[in-house]
């Protein structure tokens, strides 16, 4: 199973938006409060630790996943634009 790492700096402060310990942000997520330390230390940790944690602060899991494993998995596509569409103004 892979791992990837949290944006720790960005967890902790929605979860202070929350006005949540550590314990009770993973308490709502279904995990320890080990796990969350982790988070936030930026520890790699299970994919789906990581959408469980999003979803308890209700935020996207763009949002607190580190940018560079972020973009390791999700790869843009290109913008590929329809050619414009000719009207007959007859």
């Amino acid at each position: 199973m892979a791992h990837f790492r949290a944006n720790g700096r960005r967890i902790s402060y929605l979860r202070h938006l929350h006005s949540w310990t550590q314990e009770q942000l993973g308490s709502v997520a279904g995990y320890s409060e080990r796990t969350i330390r982790n988070a936030e230390s930026e520890t790699p940790i299970a994919m789906q630790t990581l959408i469980d944690i999003a979803g308890a602060l209700e935020v996207e899991l763009c949002e607190i996943m580190a940018a560079e494993d972020y973009h390791s998995i999700v790869k843009p596509k290109p913008c590929v634009l329809s050619p414009p569409v000719l009207r007959n103004n007859c």
